[in-house]
């Protein structure tokens, strides 16, 4: 490429990444009228405003990162600053024009939007439409000057890209929804005040759920009287706590919690690497781990004195177990016989104990063995107790519905009263998406089975994970911890993937980064259809599958 022209590409990416900082300030920055905050208030409008944005932005530092030399670089510089105040300066000055033109049609599109949203009248969104297109120009402008640059430079940047290493995609992605979904919300806000709400409705007492069941033990075990939802063997698991003081056996309980994420999180992960693998990969783990840790689900598990941890924890464990060498079957049958004594939902991790080594016939007879072991231990307090059971399930299953349920059942019907829908309508997008869950799964299974594959092992692990949050009636957000182990190993194992060196799978890996630490964040911060999580919840299942039909054989 000749000097002048590679000259003239950097300033046109300098000049476009300096419209298109100007749109970002604005989008970014507080309103300090009021009435912009239907406009400038939700974190999905700033989305779709900013992402013309920020691909215009990329483009430029990826052109000034990749630029051969430090030479080079100053050269940019230099270029844009003689750019600035040589006879040329008509062309910033066009691109500034443009840049305030567009944050006028904003401002005054915000304010037409807001009279419009308020008189009912919508049709004048679409008067939106010319601001769009004008961030979309600035970005095509600068994909058309890389163009420029010709194929082996393109080709060059793309291979470097493909390369990052995973943790890079993991922790743009993170950040990014760190920006929109915290920073944005709390200090960034068109109130001009922090907004840090309290997100987590507590109740009192502090471990609310850990005294009902504490109560519910106590009634069946001592009273004879069996109530609540709870399963018979829960009761007499948590029967020693009755006997000491609620506050103290809450306070085990959220230790109990600490050490049981710590294993799901960090050290079982790490344990199912090989030493190679962990000293590549420990920072993933070590990253998803904190992060975890300090995420809105793990606070609402501990609020409410949950045990979703611990029986995940069994879960993986048990998992853990039966992969190991030699394979450790009755500790492994064991740990998840607990776990689904402890909370129905860990049945669905028994089709990881299917082993693609040994026949169907010998793996369908271990299930079988499990599932009656299972069943037997659901009547430990009696057939009536187990039937009670089965009654109160049944009646809460309808009862505990809103934004901070995110099972398919719950999150259409709260849509349906939301917006409208009518009762058959509803049911049958039920219906559907509990299709699609189980579509996913048997794919991911038998795509397992047949190219036996670790990644593949993995994907369905963390397929069994979303579908555990997403099938049972009541999975309010604390349940999302569960989420964590399954992830870190599912990150993890994309690193020793061929096809994910490619520039395709990072960008898989990148939205599933995106969805996954989405999950992170509390509800009052994100737009009203992001508060629940089944959506995302589906999306990353969806990615999953995709996941599983492009790896191969190759482990």
């Amino acid at each position: 490429m000749s000097s002048s022209r590679y000259q003239h590409v950097q300033i046109i990416l300098a000049l476009t990444s300096l419209a298109s900082l100007t749109s970002l300030i604005f989008i970014l920055a507080p309103s300090p009228d009021p009435k912009y905050s239907f406009f400038l208030g939700y974190s999905a409008t700033r989305i779709l405003l900013a992402f013309p944005v920020f691909v215009t932005l990329t483009i430029s530092l990826l052109f000034l990162h990749f630029s051969k030399g430090k030479a080079v670089r100053l050269a940019f510089v230099r270029n844009l600053i003689l750019e600035i105040f040589s006879p040329s300066w008509r062309y910033i000055a066009i691109l500034v024009f443009i840049s305030i033109l567009g944050i006028l049609t904003v401002d005054f599109l915000g304010t037409l939007l807001v009279e419009t949203h308020k008189s009912g009248n919508t049709t004048l969104m679409v008067r939106l439409v010319p601001f769009f297109a004008w961030l979309t120009a600035v970005s095509i402008l600068s994909f058309l000057a890389v163009l420029r640059l010709g194929r082996p430079q393109i080709k060059s940047i793309y291979n470097s890209i493909a390369h990052w290493p995973t943790i890079i995609w993991l922790c743009a992605a993170l950040f990014i929804n760190y920006i929109f979904f915290f920073l944005i919300p709390v200090f960034l806000n068109a109130d001009g005040v922090m907004f840090f709400p309290r997100y987590i409705p507590a109740l009192s007492p502090i471990g609310y759920d850990l005294y009902q069941y504490l109560d519910y033990s106590a009634s069946r075990l001592i009273q004879n009287v069996y109530t609540g939802n709870y399963l018979p063997f829960a009761l007499i698991f948590f029967y020693p706590l009755i006997w000491i003081d609620f506050h103290l056996a809450f306070r085990i309980l959220t230790i109990i919690n600490l050490f049981g994420f710590f294993l799901l999180a960090y050290l079982l992960p790490s344990r199912m690497q090989s030493h190679q693998q962990l000293n590549e990969n420990l920072y993933i783990i070590l990253i998803l781990f904190v992060v975890g840790i300090l995420s809105y689900g793990f606070q609402f598990e501990v609020e409410r004195g949950q045990f979703n941890i611990i029986a995940m924890t069994l879960s993986l464990a048990s998992i853990y177990y039966f992969n190991s060498q030699p394979p450790k079957l009755g500790l492994s049958y064991l740990l998840l016989t607990l776990a689904i004594q402890l909370k129905l939902w860990p049945g669905i991790f028994a089709i990881m104990l299917f082993d693609p080594v040994v026949s169907w016939k010998t793996s369908v007879k271990r299930i079988g063995t499990l599932l009656a072991i299972n069943l037997s231990l659901l009547f430990i307090l009696g057939h009536q107790t187990f039937f009670s059971f089965l009654d109160a399930l049944i009646e809460t299953s309808e009862k505990y519905n809103g934004y901070l349920n995110h099972s398919i059942q719950s999150s259409i019907a709260t849509y349906m009263s939301e917006f409208g829908w009518s009762t058959k309508l509803a049911s049958q997008i039920t219906y559907f998406l509990f299709g699609i869950v189980a579509i996913c799964l048997i794919f991911i299974f038998f795509r397992t089975m047949r190219i036996k594959s670790r990644k593949g092992y993995i994907n369905l692990l963390c397929a069994a994970a979303i579908a555990a949050c997403l099938v049972p009636a009541i999975s309010n957000d604390y349940k999302l911890t569960i989420l964590a182990g399954p992830m870190a190993l599912y990150f993890v194992s994309t690193t020793s993937q061929p096809k994910f060196n490619k520039l395709g799978g990072k960008l898989l890996v990148f939205f599933a980064g995106v969805l996954y630490t989405l999950t992170l964040f509390p509800p009052n911060n994100k737009p009203l259809l992001l508060q629940n999580n089944m959506a995302v919840l589906l999306s990353l299942l969806i990615l999953i599958v995709l996941d599983s039909a492009i790896i191969g054989r190759r482990d």
